[in-house]
C-alpha cells in the first residue's frame, strides 16, 4: 500500500497527498489502497478548491477506483 498524508484545510476540506509510492505503483502504475501514515493541519489556508463545488466531485484515493471506469467518456470531475 502506498504511504499518504491526510491534510486537513480551514475550510474543512480534505486531502490525501502521497508520502512513497510503494513498489508495486513503481512498477505497474496502478494505484492501491492508501495508508495514512499521518495527518497535517493547515488551518490557517484554504484548499484551494472554488467553494462553489461540492467535495464529492473531486476523486479522493479512498474511492473505489473502479468508481471512474467509463468517466472520461462522461466528463465526470475527479476522474482519470
Amino acid at each position: 500500500m502506498c504511504d499518504y498524508t491526510q491534510v486537513h484545510y480551514k475550510c474543512s476540506h480534505l486531502r490525501y497527498t502521497v508520502r512513497a509510492w510503494c513498489t508495486k505503483y513503481q512498477e505497474t502504475h496502478k494505484r492501491c489502497l492508501p495508508n495514512v501514515v499521518a495527518i497535517e493541519y493547515r488551518l490557517d489556508e484554504n484548499c484551494g478548491l472554488p467553494p462553489r463545488y461540492p467535495l464529492s466531485v473531486y476523486k479522493s484515493p479512498l474511492t473505489s477506483i473502479g468508481d471512474c471506469k467509463g468517466a472520461s467518456k462522461s466528463g465526470r470531475p475527479g476522474c482519470k
